[in-house]
């Protein structure tokens, strides 16, 4: 009886792991909530390793709106109309104009992250505690060997299904974590503010790419 209750015991605090299209149901409902949402505004926290070395940090606040974006963090402005990107560098006189690549939209835009796994990734996740809350943590591991994303960890609220963390595990050694908090859904944002306005800027260059 007793290692039965020990046995019993260790089952309640193991999480619970779970594959296939149970994990492809989490998914769907994240990116069914994320698609559905009128705005989202979060702060989040970047930082990228090689190996076991820091190789970049930095902290900012993303406003996302359907497929279009607006980055502000303490070195750089990013805009993202759905089509047309203008990055700032605050050091900077000058603003670079781009049409960006699906791979390039997607590094910046951590949100953009949850759609991979529509695209040849075993799915596995538990459900655990994070930050004293209840989530869900989301395992992708590349079928293939030659994808670039080796692997990405999502951590999601289990409540509201958003990404609150975001591990990206590349090739090269390369490791980007993206940690996200102040989490605010269903916002209004005018299109407006996913565009760069000359007239804000009077002084700043506009070196068109495309």
């Amino acid at each position: 009886m007793k290692k039965i209750f020990l046995f019993a015991l260790c089952l309640l605090f193991l999480p619970l792991t779970t594959k296939g299209q149970d994990t492809k149901s989490i998914l769907d409902k994240a990116v069914a909530i994320f698609e559905k949402s009128s705005g989202l505004q979060a702060d989040f926290d970047v930082t990228i390793y090689k190996g076991s070395q820091k190789q970049g940090n930095t902290q900012g606040t993303i406003f996302v709106k359907k497929e279009k974006f607006h980055i502000s963090t303490p070195l750089l402005l990013a805009w993202f109309d759905g089509k047309t990107q203008w990055m700032l560098l605050k050091n900077s006189d000058e603003v670079n104009v781009t049409t960006p690549t699906k791979d390039e939209i997607q590094k910046n835009n951590p949100y953009s992250y949850i759609y991979i796994y529509k695209n040849g990734y075993q799915l596995s996740h538990q459900t655990s505690n994070y930050n004293n809350r209840k989530c869900y943590k989301v395992k992708l591991k590349a079928k293939n060997h030659q994808q670039k994303i080796k692997e990405v960890n999502l951590i999601l609220d289990a409540n509201s299904y958003l990404p609150l963390s975001i591990n990206i595990v590349e090739d090269k050694n390369m490791n980007t974590q993206i940690k996200v908090w102040n989490v605010k859904n269903n916002q209004k944002f005018n299109d407006s503010l996913f565009e760069f306005k000359k007239k804000d800027y009077p002084n700043i260059e506009v070196i068109d790419l495309r």
